[in-house]
């Protein structure tokens, strides 16, 4: 299986320390430019995490091509993101609400980065409680009501 990403579930699984977890849920990733250059523009732990499994293979910069979609009330990688997994007809991993609105209406498989910690937990690749998940991702700017990720992790 395989997904196209936009930046937010990377940073956030970079930051939980789980974005090596992502290879056992997909077999391929990609990325297009605009979320490629927006990781880059910070030299940080995110950005070493996704570069290393850029090189590893795992995670491949591709253009969305012709596809790409005429919005204007989207950021540019989240544009690219819809249309490059329009055109593999493949998973998005996308939090925007906005974003993910469209992508359902494009037809596309959606998961966020509370979908992706969801079927972690369920594969035993996450040790921690839901509650102190939410607190991490809190303090990393994630937002979310607690009642609504509590509900979605132990669902």
């Amino acid at each position: 299986m395989k997904a196209v990403s936009d930046t937010s579930p990377l940073v956030f699984l970079a930051k939980l320390g789980y974005l090596d977890n992502l290879k056992k849920i997909f077999h391929r990733l990609y990325i297009p430019p605009a979320v490629y250059n927006e990781l880059s523009a910070k030299k940080n732990d995110v950005q070493r995490a996704v570069e290393t499994l850029r090189e590893g293979s795992f995670i491949a910069v591709k253009e969305a091509g012709e596809h790409l979609l005429r919005l204007t009330t989207l950021h540019t990688g989240e544009m690219e993101a819809i249309a490059l997994a329009k055109r593999l007809d493949c998973w998005i991993m996308v939090d925007d609400a906005k974003a993910r609105a469209l992508a359902n209406r494009e037809g596309l498989k959606v998961i966020g980065t509370v979908g992706l910690l969801n079927v972690m937990m369920k594969r035993g690749q996450i040790k921690e409680t839901p509650e102190t998940l939410f607190e991490k991702l809190q303090s990393y700017k994630f937002q979310m009501r607690k009642e609504v990720f509590l509900d979605i992790l132990r669902d």
